[in-house]
């Protein structure tokens, strides 16, 4: 057989191996020396009864020079010759594969360097009693050693057959570099039995070697564990049949871990040591003393299938989430989510140097969002590449309440160590103790295969998806989640050594924390911010658009301008008083939205105080009983007087937190005009700020702790614009506070009046009301009606009915916002004389019985007393707010001439009204009329009074 080239030799760096070898690492053939290499052996025949004597002493010579040949002539080339001492590192191409290396001579040379390092590590472990404190930090004890580094062996997985390894080896001519063989030596397999297994056989268990030669045995290690954060407990143990063993028995057992060193020992026996392995390629020494019962391979083995059961790589689709990750929203779902950690870039990779560059470790991904199921799909990393993935774990959540999450990992059915958490289920609990709560949390752990046969609780967690979590019991702190960044919600997680939970499990935590939190379990259900802007919709004046600053997303930064349409509250068959609430979602571009869902339905009730229900469509749906979108709501308005605000409260009633009545949980101050504010026992909850000119555009922010969804403050203020205008009754009158009075014509039968003013727009009213606003002067007064900018419109004609029985009624006219054409006319008032001296005239409208409000002033009853001197006055009875009879609410003055003055108090100090002086000529006898905002009669009656003063002095 030709030789073959040895490896180069390797001065302290890495091992060289031919390729012929890699490439065909599992084909070898056992190696046959050639009969010349080894004399032929002559048996004597065993059916030969006599002989002499001479020839019986030659045969037993012959004999006894045969044994000690082949005690001296060198085994057969696949007996396993691994030194004594050596060092056990990775590869460096395969990081599942391992390589023996020796600095020492090899097995056929002197053994005098052998020894004199043996004697080094006899040094350091000085002594065999069991109870010693051994120092395996033995690395610099080898590398005192100056002979070249020579791979004495590799060992490498077997293809397609998980935890199985076979050793090959490579044997050295004496001192020489040159390597004539590399034969399979020996074979190992794990058994799929608890405690764990492994099987170890060497080819050359069956050749003619010495019975009691221990590489003629099978050996077994055995690895057992006592709880979940033990290390493993291990055993080896031997069975020697042509030594007449005919079952395992113990030889030798392990205790301490790979990771800070091994002792394998039997009583006060020490067998062999192995050192704490280094960072660069998982280096360690290895040292068997002499008369050890097992070769020298075992331990070698031993610290692999301790590693293998350690990584837990028995089963190739288990989690492998480390202790230190990032997780962040996945950019283009953002219901998915990202793991990703550092990976090590070595120095022979870039430039000489060391990088920690982020690499994505897995992607858990939402199925059929919101179902609540998410599986984890997982990014393994052999070498320094990506090389496979695997869906390692999946999760379900459980439609009841408290919320109960149940997390399952797909190779629980493949791992055999009992005390591996990846075999056990895991539950996730979330409660609530109140509204304003964060939502509390607890994890639970059921391991049926350590005879778990119930979920118990392992772990405590605090905080919420802002602050931060923190997993914890019995004062002892697991894990960590520090604050989510704006930039993907990124969050950095760390995990302990030894958490009764693997490292995935806090991200599945804070994921499915913030389900809950956002609100997401059903898609229907209300996202409104908590920071957004209420306005009319611009086609619509009876409609209303919520809008709000962008999302944080890549498709824009924080200081993006532009906002976003959040929903439109639009109402139905106006003025009915219902109104629904369209959303717009927006689930990866803030650009587009995804869909448009009506989340809420809201209804005025025909009572007083006025009641507002609303309803959520997604009442049923949302587990939380505690979620404010799983409860109803009541808006409440009241007065106390004519010339106070609107006041308000919110009630709340939540059937599943078994709140079988609406309480109170906010009241509410202030007005449509300049704001509100939401508060309760001295803590405010949202605020919405003064309206603006444009599109009557208001902010409106909700803080957290709000008793109630952020929807609410922009209903209660559509509701409260829908009682003040009183548009709830379409033909309520409408007359402006400002208008002009005149003549509907010359003609001297033609006894009817014409109101006019600018198109009804509150905001164009707002603006006109320029002058004379102390109430207490009309002097130097300038009419701003009469101008280019303000066309006028006919809002309003009084008609004489019946003119000598002083019979009017009053037929409005009603516009869209910014239009000239009217839409309706209706009849709102009528008017009728009683006597005339002194002269009274009693109004009415027709919506007196259709006012929610009692004190909206057009639910009363009005008369018009005019004396003798033409002094009168305004008197008022409003039976549903219990005014039984009628009292005066203003005292009037002045003459239709030079005109009018209505005034509050006995000292006619303040004003509530007033006309100006007629314009005779060329006009059709026009003055201007203004109304102030506390008057306790509506516009119309100066307009009423000025006609009457002229009939009553016409007439009397």
């Amino acid at each position: 057989m030709p030789r073959q080239k040895a490896p180069g030799l390797v001065e302290e760096t890495l091992p060289f191996i031919p390729s012929q070898h890699k490439k065909n690492i599992h084909n070898y053939k056992t190696y046959i020396p050639n009969p010349t290499d080894v004399p032929p052996t002559n048996h004597a025949p065993q059916t030969k009864r006599s002989f002499n004597r001479k020839t019986s002493i030659v045969i037993i010579i012959l004999l006894a020079l045969l044994i000690l040949f082949f005690n001296y002539y060198p085994d057969y080339d696949n007996v396993t010759r691994i030194p004594k001492s050596y060092q056990l590192c990775r590869d460096n191409y395969d990081s599942f594969d391992y390589n023996i290396e020796s600095s020492s001579p090899s097995f056929f040379a002197s053994k005098s360097n052998e020894l004199t390092t043996t004697q080094d590590v006899k040094i350091v472990n000085d002594g065999n009693s069991l109870d010693q404190t051994l120092n395996l930090n033995l690395n610099s004890s080898l590398s005192k050693v100056t002979y070249p580094h020579k791979t004495r062996a590799i060992i490498n997985q077997i293809d397609k057959r998980l935890g199985e390894y076979q050793v090959q080896e490579f044997f050295y001519k004496n001192d020489s570099i040159t390597f004539y063989n590399s034969p399979i030596t020996s074979v190992s397999y794990i058994e799929n039995t608890w405690p764990i297994m492994v099987e170890i056989s060497f080819t050359t268990s069956k050749k003619s070697l010495d019975r009691s030669a221990i590489e003629a045995c099978n050996f077994r290690i055995i690895f057992d564990k006592k709880g979940f954060f033990k290390d493993f407990d291990g055993y080896i143990e031997r069975k020697c049949e042509r030594a007449w063993e005919y079952s395992f028995y113990l030889v030798s057992q392990v205790e301490r871990n790979t990771d800070s060193g091994l002792k394998f020992f039997q009583g006060k026996n020490i067998f062999a040591t192995i050192s704490n392995k280094l960072l660069n390629r998982e280096l360690r020494d290895v040292v068997v003393h002499d008369g050890t019962p097992f070769p020298s391979l075992i331990p070698t083995l031993y610290v692999i299938y301790y590693d293998y059961f350690k990584m837990k790589r028995q089963s190739r689709d288990i989690t492998r989430i480390p202790n230190n990750y990032q997780l962040l929203r996945d950019e283009w779902n953002a219901y998915n989510y990202i793991i990703q950690s550092t990976s090590l870039i070595s120095s022979n990779e870039i430039n000489s140097t060391i990088q920690n560059l982020p690499s994505i470790r897995a992607n858990i991904k939402a199925i059929e969002y919101p179902s609540g199921k998410y599986y984890v799909q997982e990014f393994f990393y052999e070498s320094y590449i990506k090389d496979y993935s695997f869906i390692t774990t999946s999760s379900v959540i459980q439609y009841k309440w408290p919320a109960i999450v149940e997390i399952y990992f797909t190779s629980s059915g493949n791992l055999l160590d009992p005390y591996s958490l990846e075999v056990c289920n895991f539950k996730f609990a979330f409660f609530k103790e109140g509204y304003d709560k964060d939502i509390e949390g607890q994890v639970e752990r059921r391991c049926p295969r350590a005879f778990e046969s119930s979920f118990y609780l392992v772990s405590n967690v605090e905080g919420n998806s802002d602050l931060g979590f923190k997993f914890y019991n019995n004062g002892n702190e697991f894990a960590t989640i520090s604050p989510k960044s704006p930039y993907k919600e990124k969050r950095d997680i760390v995990v302990e050594d030894e958490p009764p939970f693997p490292s995935l499990i806090p991200t599945l935590y804070a994921i499915y924390y913030d389900y809950f939190k956002m609100k997401r379990q059903a898609r229907d259900i209300t996202r409104i911010p908590n920071n957004y802007q209420l306005l009319r919709d611009k086609l619509h004046i009876n409609n209303y658009v919520i809008q709000s600053d962008p999302f944080i997303s890549p498709y824009n930064t924080p200081d993006d301008p532009s906002t976003i349409t959040r929903a439109m509250i639009n109402a139905i068959k106006y003025p009915s008083g219902k109104y629904s609430v369209r959303e717009y979602f927006y689930e990866t571009s803030v650009k587009d939205y995804s869909h448009t869902l009506i989340t809420a339905n809201s209804i005025i009730q025909d009572q007083w105080p006025a009641i507002v229900e609303i309803n959520f469509t997604s009442l049923g749906k949302a587990l939380d009983p505690y979620a404010l979108e799983v409860c109803n709501f009541r808006l409440s308005f009241f007065k106390e007087d004519y010339n106070e605000d609107f006041k308000g409260h919110i009630e709340r009633r939540c059937p599943k937190a078994l709140e079988s009545d609406f309480y109170l949980v906010s009241k509410v101050e202030g007005n449509s005009d300049e704001g509100f504010k939401f508060f309760k026992d001295g803590s405010e909850f949202a605020t919405v700020l003064s309206k603006e000119q444009y599109r009557e555009k208001r902010d409106i922010v909700v803080n957290d702790n709000s008793p109630f969804v952020s929807l609410i403050p922009g209903l209660y203020t559509i509701y409260y614009d829908y009682l003040k205008r009183k548009s709830h009754a379409q033909d309520i009158t409408r007359i402006p506070k400002k208008y002009q009075l005149r003549w509907n014509s010359l003609y001297w039968n033609d006894y009817n009046y014409v109101i006019e003013s600018t198109v009804y727009a509150i905001s164009v009213i707002d603006e006109l009301k320029t002058t004379n606003n102390n109430n207490n002067s009309t002097q130097n007064y300038i009419s701003t009606l009469n101008d280019d900018e303000n066309p006028l419109t006919i809002r309003a004609i009084l008609n004489a009915v019946q003119y000598t029985s002083g019979f009017y009624e009053v037929q409005e006219f009603f516009y869209k916002l910014g239009s000239q054409d009217y839409f309706d006319t209706l009849i709102t008032t009528k008017a009728s004389i009683q006597s005339l001296l002194p002269g009274i005239v009693e109004i009415s409208f027709f919506t007196s019985d259709k006012v929610l409000d009692p004190y909206a002033l057009g639910a009363c009853e009005y008369k018009l007393i005019y004396f003798e001197n033409f002094e009168g006055q305004i008197e008022r009875r409003c039976k549903r707010a219990f005014e039984d009879d009628f009292y005066m609410v203003s005292q009037v003055s002045g003459s239709t001439y030079w005109g009018l003055q209505f005034s509050l108090g006995e000292d006619k100090s303040k004003l509530s009204a007033w006309t100006s002086a007629v314009d005779y000529w060329p006009s059709l006898r026009r003055r201007d009329i203004m109304v102030y905002d506390d008057t306790l009669f509506p516009s119309i009656i100066p307009a009423l009074y000025s006609v009457y003063y002229d009939y009553v002095a016409k007439n009397r």
